[in-house]
């Protein structure tokens, strides 16, 4: 008995009639709605037990015209005309997942296929696009339990379409097909089926075709395995008939390693061109695989040669780095779809069903039995995984599988973006769902949550400091996909920008170097996922700089308890000074701020002092970055008999000294005690000041002639 097979007799005696599930698609790992069709929905199926609703699905484009994609869905145990004929169910949908209309293909549909007792017609469906060019989506139906040349070989059914889903014509390809697959007993032709694209180039969609059934081994012995599987290439022509086929199996170079009961063809899909080579790749599922355990199922990246040849293969199964976590009788690889790439790196991802999972609701993984799963595996180009979701009973607003043997994951399709929120929406069917009846079977259409760009940051903040300006900010909401840098940009005009190179980081915080100071800097920053980069915050605005240098040419005069202090400005730092600090010591160690409130003047009057006491005086200036340095600290001694004198003008030579004697110095300042008599020397033009500037006596000598002076006392 066929592996497969006895796994489903263990878990549901009448899903004897369907072996092997078809096809799945998914499009993202968060699940925002779901939606179920049944027995019961509104313009939905009519549908008796058995049927097996939703073993297959496809997204078969807007047929009617209304700017909706429409539904394909196989009942392959459908009885029309006879036992497990099969059906196919056209559904015209609404953007809302409920369903407009159905229409019913069936062995007794004019223009529709022939067919016999057990065909199982609806085991696989896909859109192969418009082949004979009439505007048209046109669609291949499986039927693998066809007995056409021998006991279920398989068939395909290429059914040319109307817009209202009726058939203009079908073509049937089987083992006697001219041109078509090589078949033999229960190979199962026509389980699976996908549109590969025009592969040879010559203007023409061609076909893959799954015979998860076929015998085939290492040595090209077509009976030298048990159910190791195969995939049959045809290359076709736009009136169905096949101009060539290629069939992929254990023998094939460069193709899939296999043993027996593998069900390699199980399910297959067009991933596109995953290596970048200019030729459309393929996912192959092998739902019987024992890579880590009984029938944990396996999948086979084929990367492509236009002839239909392989060049390359790698397997995805329990062991591989970032691959699906799977138990024993998973039937991972069971179904397989390219969702695109959903994460938005430019590469392709995969959607993989593995209808034995047996996760429940509560998230045990073995408290249900056969519920179901879907492995969306986001991709490398090599196909290597980056990472797998997977969706089952407990996932949030995902399927309801309260049922065990549902199988949801049985089928899926992508059916794009049904509700209009920018991001691809996913059929998945559970044929062996009860509701309404034994095994009719189920549908769900989930409305995918997607990953979009990292909303805009908020607010920044900054912090000047010497030649820098360091950064704050919230993270943004990640748009569905986790934040892998924050890109920051700086400008002097906050209109042309440079972006600060700091490396790949998901730090809320940068300082931003190599800045001048003095200068009105900008600054914004925007955060970036896998889809891409977000928003950029509104532009804030600081000045970097430092402390003011180290203030110089501080001097000190005494005066009767107070002293005057002078310096020179220093240097900035690049904010403006704000303040100056004055202190004093009487000891050059221990200091005392004077409070002369805020000045930015560069002398000040330090008061309060004792008379006859040496102090030591020290300024800083103050800017809005700080406190700068202090000069080298300046002495005096206040003398309360201590005064200056001025003389003008300058350059004048004069004498100065106690009674009788005179003595030659420069213009400028001089400071005298009391009881100094003055003379003169050389003379001095009458009129001349010499001005004492005491702030006690505060008192003037004035020269009337050559040789007059006055005494201060």
């Amino acid at each position: 008995m066929h592996r497969l097979r006895f796994f489903i007799l263990l878990v549901a005696v009448s899903s004897l009639l369907f072996p092997f599930p078809s096809e799945v698609f998914a499009d993202t790992g968060d699940v925002d709605s779901t939606v179920e069709i049944n027995d019961s929905t509104t313009n939905g199926p009519v549908l008796t037990n058995l049927d097996g609703f939703g073993y297959s699905v496809a997204n078969i484009g807007d047929l009617d015209g209304d700017g909706v994609n429409d539904i394909a869905v196989g009942a392959h145990g459908d009885d029309h005309g006879g036992n497990s004929r099969g059906a196919l169910h056209i559904m015209f949908m609404n953007t809302d997942g409920s369903v407009d209309s159905t229409v019913e293909i069936n062995d007794s549909t004019t223009n529709g296929p022939v067919l016999s007792n057990l065909d199982d017609f609806g085991s696989a469906v896909a859109n192969i696009g418009d082949l004979d060019g009439d505007g048209v989506n046109d669609i291949a139906v499986g039927a693998r339990g066809d007995n056409g040349g021998g006991s279920n070989r398989g068939a395909l059914h290429i059914m040319f379409m109307n817009t209202d889903g009726s058939v203009d014509s079908t073509v049937e390809i089987n083992d006697s097909t001219t041109n078509g697959p090589v078949l033999s007993n229960t190979d199962y032709f026509g389980e699976a089926v996908v549109n590969i694209g025009d592969l040879d180039g010559d203007g023409v969609n061609d076909i893959a075709v799954g015979a998860y059934g076929d015998d085939m081994d290492e040595n090209g012995d077509t009976s030298g395995g048990d159910n190791r599987g195969a995939l049959h290439i045809m290359f076709m022509n736009t009136d169905g008939s096949v101009k060539s086929t290629v069939e992929i199996n254990d023998s094939t170079t460069n193709g899939p390693t296999l043993t027996n009961i593998d069900n390699f063809g199980a399910d297959v899909a067009n991933i596109g061109d995953l290596d970048d080579d200019g030729v459309n790749d393929l996912a192959v599922g092998a739902g019987g695989d024992d890579n880590g355990g009984n029938i944990r199922g396996a999948l086979h990246i084929m990367f492509m040669n236009t002839d239909g040849s392989v060049d390359s293969t790698v397997e995805i199964n329990d062991s591989t780095t970032n691959g699906p976590v799977l138990s024993d009788v998973d039937v991972f690889g069971a179904s397989v779809a390219n969702i695109g790439d959903l994460d938005g790196d430019g590469v392709n991802d995969i959607a993989v069903g593995a209808y034995g999972d047996d996760m429940d609701e509560n998230g045990d993984p073995s408290g249900g039995s056969a519920r179901g799963a879907l492995h969306i595996m986001f991709m490398n180009t090599d196909g290597s995984v980056d990472s797998t979701v997977e969706i089952n009973d407990s996932t949030t607003n995902g399927p309801t599988l309260t049922n065990d043997d549902d199988m949801f994951g049985t089928s899926a399709a992508n059916i794009g973006d049904l509700d209009g929120n920018g991001v691809n929406d996913i059929a998945v069917g559970a044929h062996n769902d009860d509701d309404g009846g034994s095994n009719r079977g189920t549908l769900h259409i989930m409305f995918m949550n997607g990953t979009t760009i990292p909303s805009k940051v908020g607010t920044v903040n900054p912090t000047p400091g010497n030649t820098q300006v360091a950064l704050s900010w919230s993270a943004p909401a990640t748009g569905g996909a986790t934040i892998t840098d924050y890109i920051i940009q700086h400008s002097t005009n906050d209109s042309t920008w440079s972006t600060f190179a700091d490396g790949t980081s998901t730090s809320t915080t940068a300082t931003v170097t190599s800045l001048t100071n003095g200068v009105l800097y900008y600054f914004k920053v925007a955060a970036v996922n896998s889809v891409g980069t977000g928003t950029y915050s509104d532009s804030v605005s600081t000045t970097p700089a430092t402390t003011p240098s180290q203030v110089t040419s501080c001097t000190s005069k005494a005066f009767t308890n107070q002293a005057q202090l002078s310096w020179s400005a220093p240097a900035t730092g690049g904010a403006a000074i704000t303040d100056y600090i004055p202190q004093y010591s009487t000891d050059d160690s221990t200091w005392l701020t004077f409070s002369d409130g805020t000045s930015t003047s560069t002398s000040v009057t330090v008061t309060g002092l004792t008379n006859g006491v040496l102090y030591y005086f020290k300024v800083a200036a103050v800017n809005s970055v700080g406190t700068g340095t202090y000069c080298t600290s300046t002495s005096v001694t206040v003398d309360e008999y201590s005064t200056d004198f001025k003389w003008f003008p300058a350059g004048r030579s004069i004498g100065a000294g106690t009674t009788g004697e005179c003595a030659d110095f420069t213009a400028g300042t001089q400071t005298f005690g009391r009881g100094v008599i003055f003379g003169l020397k050389n003379g001095i033009p009458d009129g001349q000041v010499w001005e004492h500037d005491d702030v006690t006596f505060n008192q003037f000598m004035k020269f009337t002639g050559a040789n007059d002076f006055t005494a201060v006392t």
